[in-house]
């Protein structure tokens, strides 16, 4: 009788084992799907912390990019505007020479006495100079 009182013992144990080999594997199991999401989650998120950088140095580079061309527009209006003034000087000192040489009964483009040179030739240079102070004042 002590045989038969064994077996069912046995049964119970090997099941018990069983059972436990089967949660244990389950939990290892589990364990790992965990893990591996938690990789997967880290890889996504490495990911798009460096999409978002990429993104951010693109933005850094196309705004340094645009500052640099509005800098570079703002400075050639500044020489457009200072060549203009230069350009307005030299022609109102072409109209001063000229009607000097037509009040000395002379043609366009003559030769001026040195105190009327001289003369128109200093207000040109002034005129010059408030062009420049023009040009970096702005």
């Amino acid at each position: 009788m002590e045989k038969t009182k064994s077996n069912p013992l046995i049964i119970v144990s090997l099941l018990l084992i069983v059972v436990v080999v089967i949660i244990g594997v389950f939990f290892v199991y589990i364990q790992g799907k965990d893990r591996a999401y938690k990789l997967e989650d880290t890889q996504r998120e490495e990911y798009l912390k460096s999409k978002s950088s990429s993104e951010e140095a693109v933005k850094k580079a196309n705004s340094d990019w645009s500052e640099y061309l509005d800098k570079q527009l703002e400075e050639s209006k500044k020489k457009s505007a200072y060549d203009e003034c230069i350009k307005g000087v030299y022609d109102a000192y072409l109209i001063d020479w000229n009607k000097e040489c037509k009040g000395q009964k002379k043609a366009d483009d003559c030769n001026l006495p040195e105190y009327n040179a001289d003369s128109i030739n200093k207000e040109r240079v002034r005129k010059e100079e408030v062009c420049m102070q023009l040009y970096k004042a702005n």
